[in-house]
């Protein structure tokens, strides 16, 4: 079995998952963001609802699981 990667949101640095790192966000299967956020525009469900404030695509699918999970390496600091 593949050890899941995780990205660095800022700079895309990637290195082995886990929930110890900073601000890290689990994206694989069953997650939030694979069950909310749309497989054609990135944006989450809500804003395809009629009245939303944002363009989307008009047709929401579900991502489904992404390559890699999500973090913070620090690469622009911490303050």
């Amino acid at each position: 079995m593949m050890t899941r990667m995780a990205g660095c949101t800022m700079c895309s640095k990637t290195i082995p998952s886990s929930e110890k790192l900073a601000f890290f966000e689990f994206t694989g299967e069953d997650s939030r963001r694979a069950k909310e956020s749309c497989k054609n525009c990135q944006y989450y469900e809500v804003a395809h609802k009629s009245g939303a404030a944002f363009y989307t695509c008009g047709n929401f699918i579900p991502h489904g699981s992404f390559e890699t999970d999500r973090y913070y390496c620090g690469c622009i600091g911490w303050n």
